[in-house]
């Protein structure tokens, strides 16, 4: 049973968002899930933009970021505080891990 609560499944370098499959069954009884499905951008400002697109226009969202997408979920928080009620954070990092 869903309660209206919406959750962006935000997904790692690949972008597809198709490692969220098995989750889908259990999340979509209990959250509006929606996932990020990243096209070819060219910054990462074009992938927090893009991201910022798959979040309410009313009521707040919580965030599921894996690896890639850990620093898009933290500017999205940074920037969208009242749209963002939280987040996990699986397997990322806050800044690039090469230099």
């Amino acid at each position: 049973m869903n309660d209206g609560n919406r959750l962006i499944l935000m997904p790692g370098l690949d972008g597809s968002g198709e490692l969220f499959a098995p989750l889908l069954p259990w999340l979509d009884r209990h959250f509006d899930t929606a996932i990020v499905r990243y096209p070819n951008l060219d910054s990462f400002d074009d992938y927090v933009d893009y991201a910022r697109e798959s979040l309410p226009d009313r009521g707040p969202a919580a965030l599921l970021a894996e690896s890639f997408s850990t620093p898009v979920a933290l500017a999205l928080m940074a920037e969208e505080q009242a749209r963002i009620r939280g987040a996990v954070l699986s397997a990322g990092f806050a800044r690039s891990p090469r230099p």
